[in-house]
């Protein structure tokens, strides 16, 4: 059994507070750039544009509320064009 972290569950109740204000169609699309990036370590706004029928701005909304709930979880890779998976050190 895990040790009790109180710094975790607090993050946890952040994020999932921050995930339930957003409309069932943004959580959903959260919920997969998450997902992608568990899966593939990467993801770009093409990613999301195609499989959910979104404009590039919409998309890049995406990220912004993305990374504001999940500001650890990945990184914009400027000569892939890519977000990416942060790897816990």
């Amino acid at each position: 059994m895990m040790p009790f972290n109180e710094a975790v569950a607090r993050t946890e109740y952040r994020e999932a507070l921050a995930l339930a204000e957003l409309t069932w169609a943004q959580r959903k699309r959260v919920q997969w750039i998450n997902e992608m990036l568990d899966v593939y370590g990467f993801i770009n706004r093409k990613h999301i544009m195609r499989k959910f029928d979104v404009s590039e701005p919409q998309a890049s909304k995406d990220f912004t509320m993305f990374l504001t709930i999940f500001p650890h979880r990945a990184t914009y890779d400027k000569n892939t064009k890519q977000y990416k998976r942060d790897i816990p050190k």
